[in-house]
């Protein structure tokens, strides 16, 4: 089944980059700037059970500020503080947006269940013009052919919301694809066969299912102050090559020349597969 990219493919010139990342549609969405994966267990059914029972909790308060900060202190009290990264503020007010299906949002946005048009936002940690003013480096650093193939082959939003802001995985990754192409990739001209999407997909779940994370610690720290920053990766055995920024991005600890060599097969095949599918 080929598919056409349009409905997703339109611009919008007020955001850098002018692909809209955060909110893509119900099901898919990034909640990562707000720490959304700075949590002791970051797997999806983990940071689901929180963020169902943060909503529920959330439909029953009463819209005022007091009401509204007394929800943060509860949170703190019922969930567990620890954080991977400790810089990383973690927002207690990320909950569901929509029903069917689930997708991370703000709790405090205008739009959210329950608030009836009124902004609370001015109550969280970075204040109320944040969504209106940060936008992860992906927005600006990644090319928007990169981006549009991505908001168009997600499917869920715990996966996406992990790769879409690792901005140099997401160029290393494609820039190979096209160079191993020959051609730059045009999502305006192409059809979409299933896959393709499997492909890309293959590529947005390569951090979760990654078997060289180190700790397993999921987050992504990608605010430009130095903090947080992945280490760099020794290549003691000259093998990988154009790999490097994925190996680092993604935290990896390898030990010895065989697991090199599993990790750099690993992204190569990734490679295979969307080209062989274009």
């Amino acid at each position: 089944m080929s598919l056409i990219l349009t409905p997703f493919s339109n611009l919008d010139p007020e955001i850098p980059g002018k692909v809209y990342l955060c909110q893509v549609r119900p099901g898919v969405s990034c909640g990562a700037c707000c720490g959304l994966y700075n949590v002791p267990d970051a797997s999806r059914s983990a940071i689901y059970d929180i963020l169902l029972k943060r909503t529920e909790l959330f439909a029953s308060v009463k819209r005022t500020y007091e009401d509204v900060l007394a929800f943060a202190d509860k949170i703190a009290m019922i969930e567990n503080q620890r954080r991977p990264m400790e810089d990383f503020h973690h927002c207690p007010y990320i909950g569901f947006m929509d029903s069917d299906p689930l997708s991370p949002g703000c709790l405090l946005h205008p739009m959210a269940s329950g608030n009836n048009g009124l902004d609370l936002r001015g109550v969280s940690y970075y204040g109320g013009m944040t969504c209106n003013m940060y936008f992860c480096p992906t927005c600006r650093d990644v090319p928007e052919r990169y981006k549009k193939i991505l908001r168009y082959a997600a499917e869920d939003w715990h996966s996406f919301g992990l790769v879409i802001t690792e901005s140099d995985v997401i160029k290393c990754f494609f820039e190979n694809v096209e160079t191993d192409l020959g051609r730059l990739l045009d999502p305006d001209e192409m059809n979409f066969s299933d896959e393709f999407f499997e492909a890309v997909r293959g590529f947005i779940n390569l951090k979760t299912e990654w078997p060289f994370r180190k700790n397993g610690i999921l987050v992504n720290y990608f605010f430009n102050d130095g903090i947080g920053a992945a280490p760099d990766i020794e290549d003691k055995y000259g093998l990988a090559n154009r790999w490097n920024p994925v190996l680092k991005a993604f935290r990896s600890e390898i030990s010895c020349i065989k697991d090199f060599a599993r990790a750099v097969d690993l992204l190569e095949k990734t490679v295979v597969s969307l080209v062989n599918a274009i």
